[in-house]
């Protein structure tokens, strides 16, 4: 028989065309297989444009033995290892299904694995309901409820790494972070947002900075934005190399490989906390010289020993006393490491001043440097 194998370039489609009725084996090979449709109007089957699909079409074409797609039911399956791995819930990006059909709506949230202590790499699923929620194996559920002060939250569940359900979890979080971003994006258009380089430098200097320094703060948001999106894309990958070592371990049923996976999973959540707890105090040490480079150009800085002094003052009332003063704030960093030594209010210049003696003392400090301090006098902290 005369077959005809045409591509539907615009539907991205492949089309088969019969000179006459095919026969009933070719009939049943058509119909059994999933992918091809029959088009009544124009006589012809069609299906999506596939390797699949094209081997058929092209076998069929030329009168070899017709291989099956592999959408077709009697398509040979792939092994029970390579099958994708079936978890206790469905989890969808908006929620989840129990055993039973039940649906909970909720949103997934990924924790930061130094802002919240213990739970690094852990998720959290945060539900639309203050009653119980069926949990997985190893999730743990929390919910600080508490009737007898008229306090109700929602209830939440927590899943680590070590359970057998997070790869799921996980791949729900990942799609929840797709979907709001395409919703994002979506209403950008709509607003008429534009996040492009040259309109965010524009709307700087609407802003009142000049273009220079409107180009520079756009490339540091950048920089910053680039930064965070690749430490989460390590974070995110570490989380998942831990739970496949767990899955690894059950599969094999080797008590010394789970062991060696905590101990791993122990050692990457140290490992992160610490590196995220050096990044904090970098931040603060630049935050602590910048702000001594500006207490520079105002004047209202003193450098003794090594040490910046950066003093402020301002006045305050209280609400409902009405009271009325002045408050003398103080800021002491370390000119070279950026640490900041003390930072505390006085309700006088004088305190202040005492206090500024107080940590030169504890200090090694010249004598030279000594009588500068004492001929400090309070108009000159008073600022």
């Amino acid at each position: 028989m005369n077959i005809t194998v045409k591509i539907n370039e615009e539907k991205n489609g492949v089309e088969l065309h019969f000179p006459a009725m095919p026969s009933p084996e070719i009939l049943d090979r058509l119909r059994a297989d999933r992918a091809w449709r029959y088009h009544r109007v124009g006589k012809y089957w069609y299906a999506r444009r596939t390797p699949a699909t094209l081997a058929f079409a092209e076998a069929l074409e030329a009168g070899e033995a017709i291989p099956l797609s592999a959408d077709s039911p009697q398509a040979e399956k792939p092994a029970k290892s390579q099958r994708k791995p079936s978890y206790e819930m469905k989890y969808l990006f908006s929620g989840y299904r129990d055993a039973n059909g039940t649906y909970y709506k909720g949103s997934w949230r990924l924790c930061d694995g130094f802002a919240d202590g213990k739970r690094a790499y852990q998720i959290e699923f945060s539900g639309d309901t203050y009653g119980n929620l069926p949990l997985p194996a190893g999730a743990e559920f929390i919910n600080n409820s508490d009737s007898m002060t008229d306090y109700f939250e929602r209830s939440s569940w927590f899943i680590s790494p070590d359970c057998p359900d997070f790869l799921g979890v996980l791949e729900a979080w990942e799609k929840q972070e797709e979907h709001d971003r395409k919703r994002f994006e979506k209403l950008d258009a709509r607003r008429g947002v534009k996040n492009d380089r040259e309109s965010r430098i524009a709307y700087k200097q609407r802003l009142g900075l000049n273009r220079a320094d409107a180009a520079a703060s756009v490339d540091r948001e950048d920089e910053d934005k680039r930064r965070k999106e690749a430490e989460r894309f390590a974070y995110v990958a570490e989380a998942r190399r831990l739970a496949e070592l767990f899955v690894s371990a059950r599969a094999e049923s080797n008590g010394h490989a789970l062991e060696n996976a905590k101990a791993q999973m122990l050692k990457s959540i140290s490992a992160y906390q610490d590196s995220k707890r050096e990044e904090r105090l970098d931040s603060q040490r630049k935050t602590a010289l910048r702000m001594v480079e500006t207490a520079r150009q105002r004047g209202n800085c003193i450098e003794l020993d090594g040490i910046a002094f950066v003093m402020d003052s301002s006045s305050f009332t209280e609400l409902f006393s009405g009271r009325c003063g002045m408050e003398y704030t103080l800021n002491a960093v370390d000119t070279i490491s950026g640490d900041r030594i003390y930072s505390g209010t006085f309700d006088s210049a004088e305190a202040r001043k005492r206090k500024i003696i107080d940590i030169l003392r504890d200090k090694t400090m010249d004598s030279e440097a000594r009588r500068d301090l004492v001929s400090i006098g309070t108009e000159a902290v008073n600022v």
